[in-house]
């Protein structure tokens, strides 16, 4: 297992697969991100494995979110940020150039809180 530094999981606004990132929810999910809650872990293209062996296993545990406002062509956006311990598995995919992007797996009411929550990573 190793810690990452932080990195750029997703930016507020439309996604390319049609969904809405909403700029409170990217606050949201970095100021009540605590592992000791609800523990995000990273999977491939959003697939859950059942046996503990399968390809869709976890690769990553997200231990960390922050969110910055950066500016993307002119534009000021919200980003999210984490931080993971990625698994040898997910570190052997990245060395050959396999599942270098993120998507966010986001509650946008998470346990009755009214407010989001970060439940899973999936690296595409």
């Amino acid at each position: 297992m190793k810690k990452s530094k932080y990195f750029r999981v997703a930016v507020a606004g439309a996604t390319t697969d049609g969904r809405i990132i909403e700029p409170a929810w990217i606050q949201q999910m970095a100021k009540n991100y605590d592992p000791n809650t609800y523990t995000a872990l990273g999977n491939l293209e959003h697939f859950r494995g059942i046996a503990p062996d399968s390809v869709f296993g976890s690769y990553a545990k997200v231990v960390a979110l922050k969110a910055e406002e950066i500016d993307i062509n002119g534009q000021k956006k919200w980003a999210l940020f984490a931080q993971v311990d990625a698994f040898d598995d997910l570190i052997e995919l990245h060395k050959k150039g396999q599942k270098l992007f993120t998507s966010i797996e986001v509650n946008p009411s998470f346990a009755d809180t009214n407010e989001a929550y970060l439940v899973g990573l999936a690296f595409t």
